[in-house]
């Protein structure tokens, strides 16, 4: 789809000129890719990354929505009730993502939204796995250890989670 798309080389101060630094970037996930991969690219560029500010959809539907059994975009797209859509295209991922951002935040100001998710995230429960939902001391511990073998907790929307193991002790 993008073979014949000229390289971010090639348009990268037309993008900044599209966005310039005060805008807010949403995106599913973004905190874990989109923000790293777009940081690599301006750094590959030769051009500096403007400072934008970012939301993950991601991260707000955890934090705001943990009543929810998952957290993918296609499943919020679902839980929402919006039409299915070519999952991974770019153009219907960005509709499905302005929808489902729009019902997730309902009428909250930018500003608003930006100050929740710099909160700190008093995590209770298990978010996500086989103990979903379980209160986080009941977590069994070999468990807790087999999650940080596998590496779950090197991503960074698991990191609150991890500290929080380490508070009751658990790893």
């Amino acid at each position: 789809m993008v073979a014949e798309a000229p390289s971010f080389k090639t348009i990268a101060e037309e993008f900044v000129t599209f966005c310039p630094e005060e805008t807010v970037l949403i995106a599913h996930n973004n905190d874990a890719f989109d923000k790293l991969f777009m940081e690599q690219e301006f750094k590959r560029a030769g051009v500096e990354f403007p400072s934008y500010r970012f939301i993950d959809t991601l991260k707000w539907s955890r934090k705001y929505r943990s009543d929810l059994p998952r957290h993918t975009l296609q499943s919020l797209r679902e839980i929402y009730g919006f039409a299915s859509n070519q999952a991974h295209r770019a153009l219907d991922d960005v509709i499905i993502l302005h929808q489902v951002f729009s019902a997730m935040i309902d009428d909250l100001p930018m500003e608003k939204i930006l100050e929740l998710l710099a909160r700190p995230q008093i995590l209770s429960k298990m978010p996500f796995g086989k103990h979903q939902g379980k209160m986080l001391a009941d977590i069994p511990k070999d468990y807790v250890g087999w999650l940080a073998a596998s590496g779950a907790f090197d991503k960074s929307e698991n990191h609150e989670l991890r500290d929080n193991f380490q508070k009751l002790g658990l790893l």
